[in-house]
């Protein structure tokens, strides 16, 4: 037995070019094989899955694989439940806008796809709140216009008084009547502008957030496609396992009985 150890142990060298720490975990795993007293179960298991160990022929590994079925199909059932778990049942979807700097989350879910029009809607009905979300942070005040009309009043006043009352109070009331005028004309167009800006924004992720949401639409429906491919290869194997059968790879004997052919010598 330490001379078939040694051996195996040397193959492994080979077949790992020559990494004997990886020969030697792999001949840990095979260890089990070359010990004298070995149950049944792992003369079988090292039967199916290290033939070559023992040199098992290919008629006696499937013999060994489908007496150990039950434990292969349980324990392929296992790894299969085990990654089902992480194969989430919804999947959510975020999607973060930014308008006039301000971070805007979206969020909604889909199982295999089939909502999106409903998707897109929902989120045509957030992109309205946000417009006015942000349009109500930069409204157009009445000091605006208060300031707009009594620089042109001032500016008016100042205008008639120097040629018929005062030319000095005139001259002052016409430049602070056009400079509060001008203030409040400058004010009302920055808001404007800023009020303009976010409608802009917001047109184009009006117009650019649903061909977003249809490509992450279009990844969800490719994934689950794949899933139901693994299932149907899934099902396949289990279906393999389930059929196999110890009497399809035992030899019958026609009449049962077996002849042995002796020589002369009385040899076989």
């Amino acid at each position: 037995m330490p001379l078939r150890v040694e051996k195996r142990y040397n193959e492994l060298v080979v077949e790992c070019n020559g990494d004997k720490d990886l020969a030697s975990k792999q001949m840990d795993v095979e260890k089990e094989s070359y010990e004298e007293h070995v149950d049944f179960a792992s003369i079988l298991s090292e039967a199916s899955m290290n033939p070559e160990v023992r040199g098992i022929s290919p008629g006696l590994q499937k013999y060994s694989i489908a007496m150990c079925k039950d434990w292969i199909l349980g324990a392929y059932r296992d790894v299969i439940a085990k990654y089902e778990v992480q194969i989430p049942n919804d999947i959510h979807l975020e999607v973060t806008v930014n308008v006039d700097s301000h971070p805007h989350k979206f969020a909604d879910s889909t199982t295999d796809g089939s909502n999106e029009i409903a998707v897109i809607g929902n989120f045509m009905t957030f992109m309205s709140g946000v417009r006015e979300h942000e349009l109500a942070l930069n409204p157009h005040t009445a000091g605006e216009m208060i300031m707009l009309i009594l620089g042109l009043v001032l500016a008016v006043a100042g205008g008639i008084m120097i040629p018929t009352i005062n030319i000095l109070i005139g001259i002052v009331l016409l430049g602070v009547g056009l400079f509060i005028a001008y203030k409040g004309y400058k004010k009302r167009k920055a808001v404007e502008s800023r009020r303009q800006s976010i409608m802009a924004q917001c047109d184009s992720l009006v117009m650019n957030g649903p061909v977003l949401i249809r490509a992450i639409f279009a990844e969800v429906v490719d994934f689950r496609r794949i899933v139901r491919k693994k299932d149907a290869k899934s099902a396949d194997v289990e279906e393999f396992l389930t059929g196999l059968d110890v009497s399809h790879y035992l030899v019958k004997l026609t009449d049962g009985t077996r002849r042995i052919k002796l020589n002369p010598e009385g040899s076989i």
